[in-house]
């Protein structure tokens, strides 16, 4: 069976055209990495639509404790777990409690290279490496 991989990557930020730009890179990331067929939940990708709409839609909101929650359930269930150093990743508050939930779910992080994995003919290992 193939290993499930938790893909953190930087997001909030107080201009919102970053937040989408972060959001438009892990959504590259993580077609480059299903074309290597490597199976990842990358947490931005899948709640910053439902976030957009949730903004949209009186009555409703994104609790941020159960979007913690939520991510928290996603990694203790992933084999392993990447950072994708995007630009902030070394001073995001998510990445920092996305590690700290990993440690304790006894995962060892690696860093995605960003600049390595947007290159074509660039194998997945020569992407990773085991310090920020």
């Amino acid at each position: 069976m193939k290993k499930l991989i938790y893909l953190a990557s930087p997001y909030t930020h107080k201009d919102h055209n970053i937040k989408i730009k972060r959001y438009r890179q892990v959504c590259h990331a993580a077609l480059i990495l299903h074309s290597w067929d490597i199976p990842i939940y990358s947490p931005i990708a899948h709640w910053h639509p439902i976030a957009e709409l949730a903004n949209k839609t009186p009555g409703i909101t994104l609790m941020y404790n159960r979007l913690l929650e939520h991510d928290g359930i996603m990694i203790s269930r992933c084999d392993d777990f990447w950072v994708l150093d995007l630009e902030g990743f070394d001073n995001s508050t998510g990445i920092a409690w996305e590690l700290a939930h990993a440690a304790e779910c006894s995962l060892i992080p690696e860093w995605l290279d960003h600049e390595s994995l947007f290159k074509k003919g660039v194998s997945p290992k020569n992407c990773l490496r085991s310090k920020p």
